[in-house]
């Protein structure tokens, strides 16, 4: 049954926030490391719940980070953890299953400038079977890992020689023991990164990244065939009419054809960011491409896409600026067509990491929150929400909060389908409520309500409209 769109115009921060298919929303959210900082990078699901992998610095110890696992529930509980230490700053980038049952961890160890490749298997309960570190002279930027026909694993990251970026392309076997490594290159451009890898549907396996000469500002995306032992066969680049483009992950669809997520930087504004879609086929033959038109905001950064049981997929990632980012969530359809598309801040910064479905119109999404310096591991349940925004109180197609920014005082506006009592309550970016202010019993309608905050001082702050049902929130800005 076809989803009836919604026009959503949320003015935050002097920009258009989302549009999204009114059935759809938060439903619940969870944070992760107590009093510790803690990031949440990856999910995969498991027996009885969900895992997540990150990496975990302790409260009582000033510089040591370690591998982070934790096993959820259904409805977000934690119901254990585990740590792996390998060196000084360690932190786990992707898990996946094996075929095996068992679980891989993909990640680095290092210190600053110097980071190395780190290996992790885990059993289903946590515990851990072996571990492996991969050192070379260069500093790495881990990317992706795949496992291979054999049960061993291939993994790719970037890696600096000579002034020169390359992929490190490193396969292991199924004990994380090295067969091969090598360092890829794309013709005689001096930049190259390949921060995806899959499977091809005829042999070997694609990496895609992007890749451009020292002399040029923009890069192109590039994809690039393989076989298990890192030999290149052919490698093909993409590109935007005008702008940058970099894919960031590149997955199989299931007509037999491969779906790429990529940022599109603009060529007069490198730290703008586009979402950029594009679908090529068996042959590295590019059949479209798409830039989504997600919102007025100066970073779009997609982290991870997915496809879904519709044939449609789902994106998760970043949407704002890049000193304010709220976690991004899109499902495109397989013409690239946006469905639906919504941002959600509960803090300072959100962003999400990784994705998965869990039904037919239910996703979990992981990522991080940060307020105050203090980082959590985060992850939300979005999809088919319990109360139809018709039948609720607030409607959301209609609340915004203005001038951006604010000065002495703002406006508050929303319209409501019921009678109900409104209160609206700012809070400081560590959570604390600041000022509340009831409106009493509101009839039905439109509805601009000013609030001072003449004594709040300069910085953001969450905005949240209550009424007896439901609570909104917004951010504001005072100048």
């Amino acid at each position: 049954m076809k989803k009836n769109l919604l026009l959503i115009n949320l003015f935050l921060i002097g920009f258009v926030l989302n549009s999204m298919a009114e059935n759809y929303d938060t439903l619940w959210t969870k944070t992760y490391g107590g009093d510790n900082q803690c990031s949440g990078n990856s999910i995969v699901v498991t027996d009885g719940g969900y895992l997540i992998a990150g990496s975990i610095k302790y409260a009582n110890i000033t510089t040591e980070w370690d591998f982070w696992v934790a096993k959820i529930n259904a409805n977000g509980d934690t119901l254990w953890t585990k740590t792996i230490p390998f060196g000084l700053w360690d932190g786990a980038k992707k898990i996946k299953r094996c075929l095996d049952g068992n679980y891989i961890l993909y990640g680095y160890t290092g210190q600053s400038n110097n980071y190395h490749m780190a290996l992790a298997k885990i059993k289903g309960n946590g515990d851990t079977l072996w571990t492996k570190k991969f050192s070379y002279a260069a500093d790495e930027l881990v990317k992706d890992i795949i496992e291979t026909n054999d049960s061993g694993f291939i993994m790719t990251s970037k890696t600096t020689e000579s002034n020169n970026d390359k992929i490190r392309f490193v396969k292991t076997d199924k004990y994380g023991n090295l067969i091969t490594e090598k360092l890829l290159t794309y013709s005689t451009n001096s930049y190259v990164s390949g921060n995806s890898i899959v499977k091809a549907f005829d042999s070997g396996y694609l990496i895609a990244g992007y890749t451009k000469a020292g002399s040029l500002k923009n890069g192109e995306i590039m994809v690039m065939r393989v076989d298990e032992s890192g030999n290149q066969s052919d490698a093909l680049t993409y590109k935007a009419l005008v702008d940058g483009v970099e894919a960031y992950q590149i997955i199989q669809t299931m007509d037999s054809c491969y779906l790429m997520c990529s940022i599109q930087k603009a060529k007069t504004a490198p730290s703008n960011y586009k979402l950029y879609i594009s679908k090529i086929d068996k042959s590295l033959i590019e059949l479209w491409n798409k830039t989504l038109d997600y919102s007025v905001n100066t970073y779009n950064q997609p982290a991870s896409i997915i496809s879904t049981s519709d044939r449609g997929f789902v994106i998760t990632g970043a949407t704002g600026n890049l000193s304010l980012k709220d976690l991004m969530i899109i499902k495109i359809n397989p013409e690239g067509e946006i469905e639906w598309r919504d941002s959600i801040a509960t803090s300072a910064t959100e962003e999400g990491c990784d994705v998965i479905q869990t039904a037919v119109d239910n996703f979990l999404v992981v990522g991080n929150t940060q307020a105050s310096n203090t980082s959590r591991a985060w992850v939300l349940k979005y999809g088919v929400s319990t109360v139809n925004i018709n039948e609720g109180v607030v409607n959301k197609t209609n609340i915004s909060a203005f001038p951006v920014p604010v000065n002495d005082f703002f406006n508050i506006q929303f319209e409501l389908n019921k009678e109900s009592n409104v209160s609206v309550r700012v809070l400081d970016i560590t959570g604390k409520t600041i000022k509340t202010v009831k409106f009493g019993t509101v009839a039905p309608g439109k509805h601009v309500y000013p609030v001072d905050c003449n004594e709040l001082s300069g910085g953001l702050y969450m905005v949240k409209v209550e009424t007896e049902k439901e609570i909104v929130t917004k951010k504001i800005i005072k100048q």
